[in-house]
């Protein structure tokens, strides 16, 4: 065996390792998460309050890691986690602890930052499909979890919290910290290549109206069924999506989400045309938003790809924030539209079709 092979073996043994660290913070974190929506279910004010919160965090401590050194405020947002978590125990009235801990407790974009930074010479899109087919999984067991007693559910989350915390701190180090130092200068006119903003700004409003049909349709399935298996399901249509996706690694990726997007557009007036024209009233809606689910798993890792690839490196925990802010804006229409509207269901799959029309159309500027 020659050196230079030994030496490819070692480095590939070496980048997959440092995978582990990340993506078992990621799952931990993402099953705190689905504890913390169980106890938030029977409100949907108190729920999105939360996403918004817990979204406005995550641009803030994605810029912060990178101004800053990415490991510190990864071990800070899990330490304030645990602490505020605590509160929440001591003081399960008080909603005020619920929203500053969404808003602490949001490692996702310095993960992902992290996830890219330390592995350069390995596909954007394959490590973030298997980070987000990582934090669905805990997703699949939905309607498990909504069984367990809060107290089962508290001391599993006090668990994951202080597991989550050991790992990064004796597992997760950053390359780009050790390189660099500990305070990066940085300047936000080079925050997107001049070539990639045409790219950059059209799939981030492409991805808007996508966000919000992903609310849209949570809430017309807790209104259509409460049948906490249709998350669950659901959850696992979006694993198989975002794993397919890791295959299509020389794929033009602009021209996926635009493909996504329209069969979207088209899968939203089957239920119109059912309904409303043949007066077929068999069709499933929770099936339907299965395959929204299964589609979105697919083409999300597509566009942090593009967002990713479009910004200045030091700048991949704020883009990866900024992505999560979208889904605060989303949030905030959601709630809107069913806080004073009885949405019609032919109203709603109207909306559902406008909105993957409006993500096709901007999709297709980037190609």
């Amino acid at each position: 065996m020659d050196l230079p092979y030994t030496y490819r073996f070692m480095h590939r043994k070496n980048d997959l390792v440092s995978l582990i660290p990340i993506y078992l913070a990621t799952f931990l974190y993402v099953l705190v998460s689905v504890q913390v929506y169980v106890f938030l279910q029977d409100s949907i004010s108190k729920g999105n309050a939360y996403n918004t919160l817990q979204a406005i965090g995550a641009i803030v401590l994605g810029y912060a890691s990178d101004k800053l050194c990415r490991r510190k405020m990864c071990l800070f947002t899990h330490a304030a986690g645990l602490g505020l978590f605590f509160l929440m125990f001591l003081f399960p009235g008080a909603f005020f602890f619920t929203l500053l801990f969404g808003f602490v407790y949001n490692p996702l974009p310095i993960l992902l930052a992290g996830l890219v930074d330390n592995l350069p010479g390995y596909s954007k899109v394959k490590l973030i499909s298997f980070s987000f087919a990582i934090q669905f999984v805990p997703w699949c067991f939905y309607d498990k979890f909504v069984l367990f007693e809060k107290n089962t559910a508290i001391y599993l989350s006090f668990a994951a919290l202080l597991i989550g915390l050991a790992v990064i701190w004796f597992l997760f180090f950053y390359k780009r910290d050790k390189i660099h130092g500990r305070l990066f200068q940085l300047n936000f006119r080079h925050f997107i290549h001049p070539e990639m903003k045409r790219r950059f700004f059209f799939t981030l409003f492409a991805f808007f109206p996508a966000q919000l049909v992903y609310f849209f349709s949570e809430n017309l399935i807790a209104t259509y069924s409460e049948n906490p298996l249709f998350y669950s399901i659901i959850s696992f249509g979006s694993v198989l999506g975002a794993l397919v996706s890791a295959l299509y690694k020389k794929t033009p990726h602009a021209s996926v989400l635009t493909i996504n997007y329209g069969i979207n557009m088209i899968l939203a007036t089957i239920p119109i045309t059912c309904l409303y024209i043949y007066d077929f009233k068999e069709i499933s809606i929770p099936l339907q938003f299965m395959i929204f689910a299964t589609l979105g798993g697919f083409g999300i890792p597509f566009v942090y790809d593009i967002i990713l690839n479009a910004v200045d490196g030091n700048f991949r925990g704020t883009a990866c924030g900024l992505l999560d802010f979208i889904y605060s804006v989303s949030s905030f229409v959601n709630l809107f539209l069913f806080g004073f509207f009885n949405i019609h269901l032919l109203l709603a799959f109207s909306t559902i079709a406008a909105c993957f029309a409006i993500s096709t159309g901007l999709q297709k500027r980037t190609e």
